[in-house]
């Protein structure tokens, strides 16, 4: 049996995040896939498997590549407000 280095298992479970956020396009599994490849990174830098620590990074991680695409991402029509002149709450 082939037995795979825990950064090779963290690695693929990237990509597969990566090819779901392709097929989805919500931005929110890129920061996953993201998280993900840091953890690998500092899997394989320590060599060893920690799931307590790779849990508090994954956690970490993805709330700061979430607020980044957020902030990154966002245009100036992606929300319209009413003025004056369309009092209309109807209006999109």
């Amino acid at each position: 049996m082939i037995e795979m280095e825990p950064y090779k298992i963290s690695l693929v479970l990237a990509f597969a995040l990566a090819v779901v956020e392709l097929l989805t396009i919500t931005f929110i599994f890129l920061s996953f896939a993201l998280s993900l490849i840091v953890i690998s990174i500092l899997q394989y830098l320590t060599g060893e498997f920690s799931v307590n620590r790779d849990i508090f990074i994954f956690a970490v991680f993805s709330i700061f590549f979430t607020i980044v695409f957020r902030k990154f991402f966002k245009g100036d029509k992606d929300q319209k407000s009413l003025s004056d002149k369309d009092d209309d709450v109807n209006l999109y």
